[in-house]
């Protein structure tokens, strides 16, 4: 029983790091991604036909997992009124104003820029869980958020000198919007399978992103034919991440 205790533990060790490690790499890219493909097409536009694209292709797979065998009867219920309500209002925090401020300010500012500043989001969760929670900050939490707030500070700080500012504040702003919508997730009746309301809120964001992009006029702003196949948007990662724009 101990050596196939320590087999269980050595092998979700190495998960974790790999599982780790496809984050960093897959989710990584995206703003790299982003920023070759802001350079062809509008932000708005962009992310979100990519989070249409992504929402419908998985949502008939979410609802297949979520109805299984294996499924408790709240997550083989089909999605009321309130899960899609609750998925959009997340969806518009994480999605719209979280990516889509990301893919806003990426036009101005260069990807490892852009990564740094979302590196916030963990900071914002902290700030946001008192009100929304009532979690009480702690000192520990208050120190972490003192460091990581000054290590931004540090790595930022040629950019808002350089004439940035502008997309800097765009980029926080997602970021804190990102956050508090991590932490609303919780108070919300979202459906209990994560994949299935990972599919409702790109849908619903997708679809934010595309009406106010058409709004602007974003769509009269694209020459189609002068878009190189590399900048169309493509599906996120249907990972799960909830700090993660």
């Amino acid at each position: 029983m101990a050596n196939n205790g320590t087999a269980v533990d050595t092998r979700s060790r190495v998960l974790s790091w790999i599982a780790l490690g496809v984050v960093y790499l897959v989710w990584g890219s995206t703003y790299l991604a982003i920023r070759v493909g802001v350079g062809h097409l509008p932000p708005l536009v962009f992310a979100g036909t990519r989070y249409v694209i992504a929402g419908a292709l998985l949502y008939p797979i979410a609802w297949r997992a979520a109805s299984g065998s294996r499924a408790s009867a709240q997550e083989r219920a089909k999605p009321g009124v309130k899960a899609w309500l609750a998925g959009a209002v997340i969806g518009i925090l994480l999605l719209f104003a979280g990516n889509g401020g990301v893919t806003v300010g990426e036009t101005t500012l260069p990807p490892g820029f852009a990564a740094v500043l979302v590196a916030t989001v963990p900071l914002w969760m902290i700030v946001f869980a008192w009100p929304v929670q009532r979690q009480r900050v702690t000192f520990r939490s208050a120190l972490a958020l003192a460091v990581g707030l000054g290590g931004v500070i540090i790595l930022v700080g040629d950019g808002t000198a350089s004439g940035r500012i502008s997309g800097v504040i765009i980029v926080l702003g997602a970021a804190a919007a990102w956050g508090f919508g991590s932490v609303l997730r919780h108070r919300l009746a979202v459906p209990s399978h994560a994949m299935l309301a990972a599919a409702i809120e790109m849908l619903a964001g997708g679809v934010v992103l595309l009406a106010v992009g058409a709004g602007s006029g974003e769509f009269s702003r694209i020459h189609w034919s002068s878009v190189p196949a590399r900048s169309l948007p493509s599906p996120p990662t249907a990972t799960r991440c909830p700090t993660c724009p």
